[in-house]
């Protein structure tokens, strides 16, 4: 997430999930998701009820605020369906490869519309497809260097409705 700049680098997901999940703070007491976001990062931990909740529950809380602070401040991308995508994907959307296809948005805002008109099976035009296997190969060998290029492109043909 601090890969396109929705948090600070040194926050973990969880310790941001953990903090929303404390703080008791409301997104709808803020003026934007971003807003909320800061005074989410800033709050002071407390660590015993840090341990009174799980890894998952503070994961699933720090998803919650990416998706939102994502929606918004990408507001003319396809955001929300890139996310239910990852979502119906999470065998194949590891973190390594979310990191790296974050890396690809913060080059071109549209690589996010090109991966998901792949997935989604919208894009026709057979150079786009193999443009956008191609990257997903590089990222799958970035992600699993010891795959095979037959696994990764089963993979990556999987992928796609």
């Amino acid at each position: 997430m601090y890969l396109l700049g929705l948090i600070k680098p040194d926050i973990k997901v969880s310790e941001l999930g953990d903090k929303a999940l404390q703080s008791g703070y409301n997104p709808e007491e803020y003026d934007s998701y971003i807003e909320y976001v800061n005074a989410v990062e800033n709050y002071n931990l407390d660590p015993e009820k840090s341990n009174l909740t799980t890894e998952e529950d503070k994961l699933k809380k720090a998803m919650e605020l990416a998706v939102g602070v994502t929606i918004e401040k990408y507001e003319n991308l396809p955001v929300q369906e890139f996310c239910l995508a990852v979502g119906e994907n999470t065998r194949y959307f590891t973190e390594t490869k979310i990191k790296e296809i974050a890396k690809l948005i913060q080059l071109d805002e549209s690589n996010i519309s090109r991966i998901l008109n792949y997935i989604n099976g919208t894009e026709k035009d057979s150079k786009q497809i193999q443009s956008i296997v191609d990257t997903l190969m590089e990222i799958e060998k970035i992600s699993n260097p010891e795959i095979s290029d037959k696994e990764a492109y089963r993979d990556i043909i999987q992928l796609r409705k």
